[in-house]
């Protein structure tokens, strides 16, 4: 009989195949999106990406990661009770 050696990481690995098994396939990312309201979005999104990446090496991540939040952050300010 299998013993569990280390609580917290088997924790985290049934918690991590949980969510993995609820959000599967409910990705809501997709290419034009923003076709209509904004149709330069993904050529400017592209631009500045490659930009960053030039400017500061392997670290364009984690830039592009806090715009992203950035972003998130003014939606939810805009609309406080979604």
């Amino acid at each position: 009989m299998a013993t569990l050696t280390n609580p917290p990481s088997n924790f985290c690995f049934l918690l991590l195949l949980l969510l993995a098994h609820f959000n599967l396939g409910k990705s809501q990312l997709q290419l034009n999106y923003y076709s209509k309201s904004c149709p330069k979005a993904e050529d400017i999104i592209k631009q500045q990406v490659t930009q960053l990446y030039h400017k500061h090496g392997n670290t364009a991540v984690s830039w592009v990661r806090n715009l992203f939040h950035d972003c998130v952050v003014q939606v939810r300010n805009k609309y406080p009770y979604r």
